[in-house]
């Protein structure tokens, strides 16, 4: 249903964004480390969604045991694509 789609979409970007703090790829304007709220905030506005409750949304997420996270399902997607270049 559109809630399941809903819930998923947010639940995609607390994934995301506690990937790219972990990673720490994106730095702030002081060169530091962007923390989790800064990117989770950028995320939703690059994608026009908002979540509330973000750090009970990252909590979930850590929680969680799901194998075909987003991460996973986005990984395997630049694979196939990688390999299909490489043909």
């Amino acid at each position: 249903a559109a809630s399941d789609v809903y819930k998923r979409q947010h639940n995609d970007l607390v994934e995301l964004a506690i990937a790219l703090q972990e990673q720490g790829v994106i730095v702030d304007a002081t060169g530091q480390r962007a923390g989790y709220a800064p990117l989770l905030r950028l995320l939703c506005d690059a994608f026009g969604i908002r979540v509330d409750n973000i750090y009970v949304k990252k909590t979930f997420v850590l929680d969680r045991s799901d194998s075909a996270s987003f991460l996973r399902k986005l990984l395997a997607a630049f694979d196939r694509t990688v390999e299909e270049h490489l043909k």
